[in-house]
């Protein structure tokens, strides 16, 4: 998904602010966007005419036959492995406007040690309880991998469990209100009881409130 991936490197660039995602005749105009366009003018002054030729070649309709790449998530076993047990694939949830590739965050266990295959970028997650074994032995599986399944060169990133950077955890959702929130449960009648008693306070608060003003009552 372009448009996901689009998102996802400008977040990746963006030290601070948000990141605004802008659609082709939705919210592009001049009026909704002017700080886009501010820097686009529409005259540009030139020293002197430039003069070039160039041909445009007709669209080969190429760009369907290319498959996505779906983030895959792996666990990572002791000892150097060449087939690695995959956990999990992404699936496409809505993130406000737009929907993005994510995994659950509790598929990740704090006693195993995982690799994130994002299609651009790798990265290890090393559990909190992981054993020295398995610690030991992620990066060459990582490069085992890399090997087996002809990947490009890709940055790669090594995290440990509790210090996750941004752009490992927006492959995740669960437990985070601002991406997916949970149903809330209807709230029950009150009971009987409990009507009972406040309507007994209620009568307290009042006669004391009459005995204040009316003393002599």
């Amino acid at each position: 998904d372009e448009k996901a991936k689009g998102l996802e490197v400008a977040r990746a660039y963006s030290r601070s602010g948000n990141v605004t995602v802008l659609d082709q005749g939705e919210n592009d105009g001049e009026d909704e966007a002017k700080d886009f366009w501010k820097y686009m003018p529409r005259n540009v002054s030139s020293p002197e005419a430039i003069r070039m030729s160039f041909k445009v070649k007709n669209a080969d309709n190429k760009d369907s036959q290319i498959e996505s790449f779906c983030p895959v998530l792996y666990e990572l076993p002791c000892g150097v492995s060449s087939n690695l047990e995959m956990v999990a694939r992404a699936k496409m949830v809505r993130s406000g406007a737009i929907r993005e590739p994510k995994l659950k965050r509790h598929i990740l266990n704090r006693r195993s040690s995982y690799l994130l295959d994002t299609g651009f970028h790798l990265y290890i997650w090393i559990g909190k309880d992981a054993s020295t074994c398995v610690k030991n032995d992620a990066l060459p599986n990582c490069t085992s991998y890399i090997t087996q399944n002809k990947r490009p060169e890709l940055p790669l990133t090594i995290l440990k469990d509790g210090a996750e950077t941004t752009g490992f955890d927006n492959f995740f959702y669960d437990g985070r209100p601002s991406i997916i929130s949970s149903p809330t449960k209807a709230q029950s009648p009150p009971t009987n009881s409990f009507i009972k008693f406040f309507v007994d306070v209620r009568k307290v608060i009042s006669d004391r409130v009459c005995t204040r003003v009316h003393p002599d009552s």
